[in-house]
Order: C-alpha cells, then structure tokens, then sequence
C-alpha cells in the first residue's frame, strides 16, 4: 500500500477542519486556553469534524501496530530459516 492512499483520509478530514475554521474567523475565541464559538451549533459541528480527524489517527496507529508486529513476525522467520537455509524451505511471505 502506498503512503499516499493511507494519509489521504487524514489529510482530508484535516482540510475539512481547516476550511471550518476559516468559514467562522472571526464566530470564535480563545478563553483561558479553550476554544469557544459565538454559536452550539458551530461548537457541534467542530467537534464533529474533530471527532473525524481522531478516529482516522487512532485507526491509523492501530494499522501501524498490526504491520509492525507482521514484519516482526516475518523477521524472527526469517531468522530462523537464515540459520539452517538449506535443510528448510524459505518462510511463508505475508
């Protein structure tokens, strides 16, 4: 899989964020650290989109484990043929 075909999403849906954010410049503010809208309705719709963006990061880190304990995988196998190449077959690829 391409990189590209993996951040698309996330980079979507932080575009969508952004585009939010520049369409209400000037509908909110910062107090004492947070962001605060003028209206709910912007607030909801914030975290909406929010909401969007984390799920896509925490499906994301969880692809990232799931490949990363593959290759893992793959590695100790292919260790452990290395050892004795010739009285074994090569490892399954994954």
């Amino acid at each position: 899989m391409r990189v590209t075909a993996e951040v698309t999403p996330m980079l979507d849906a932080l575009e969508k964020v952004v585009a939010f954010m520049e369409s209400r410049r000037g509908r909110y503010h910062y107090e004492d650290g947070q962001l605060v809208f003028d209206t709910d309705t912007d607030a909801a719709r914030f975290n909406r989109l929010l909401d969007g963006v984390l799920s896509l990061q925490s499906r994301a880190k969880a692809d990232h484990a799931r490949r990363r304990e593959r290759l893992k995988d793959t590695t100790a196998a292919f260790d452990e043929w290395a050892q004795d190449p010739f009285n074994r077959r090569p490892p399954d690829r994954k």
